[in-house]
């Protein structure tokens, strides 16, 4: 009996653990793409040290895809996107879904224009990419900030300067990346334009 007994609580236990371990990995995880959620990403770029460069991803006009076509069909776009870059990515990459339609990559010990490279081809990845919808077969884009930096001056520095490098990818006509370095000294709100180093490298991206 006192056998018996033990090996109930060993397995009670050992559920337990299990439970524990799952628990942990649903609260790391975006439930609607499968990637790592915004706090499991964070996590995993306090791990990173030294130089280190940042792609953040949004899914061009996701509200006209939503609202002309469905949530489900939005939910759909969102999985997708996540499997495509996913699949893109290089194998030492993190990809997160952070919120809503936009997506970070962690690109640890790349050069600045490895990483472009590697973001470039994300990119890519998505437009050739064929989508389903309730009407038929479509395509989506993605507008792209890449921003480098030491990865000890902490997340918020180098996000801020991808996020400002996404605003400009998207004020140059979205569908396109943009390295932070490319944002125009002193601008800043509505009225910023892409410097002429954003619309020379447009047009090799275009060619």
């Amino acid at each position: 009996v006192a056998v018996i007994a033990y090996s109930v609580v060993g397995l009670a236990i050992y559920d337990l653990g299990l439970s524990n371990q799952r628990f942990e990995m649903l609260s790391r995880t975006d439930m609607l793409s499968g990637l790592m959620n915004r706090r499991a990403f964070l996590e995993e770029f306090e791990h990173v040290r030294g130089k280190t460069s940042l792609v953040i991803f949004d899914i061009d006009r996701f509200k006209a895809i939503n609202d002309g076509l469905g949530h489900k069909t939005g939910d759909d776009v969102i999985a997708k996107v996540a499997d495509v870059l996913v699949s893109a990515a290089p194998p030492l990459a993190k990809v997160s879904r952070i919120g809503g339609e936009e997506f970070a990559v962690l690109l640890p010990a790349l050069a600045s224009s490895e990483a472009l490279e590697v973001a470039e081809t994300m990119r890519q990845a998505v437009e050739v990419a064929e989508f389903a919808g309730p009407c038929g077969p479509f395509q989506v884009t993605v507008s792209a900030g890449v921003a480098e930096g030491v990865a000890e001056l902490g997340f918020s520095e180098i996000f801020s300067h991808a996020d400002r490098a996404l605003y400009l990818a998207k004020a140059a006509g979205r569908n396109r990346l943009v390295h932070a370095k490319d944002w125009p000294e002193g601008a800043a709100g509505e009225g910023a334009t892409a410097s002429q180093s954003l619309v020379n490298f447009d047009v090799r991206r275009s060619a």
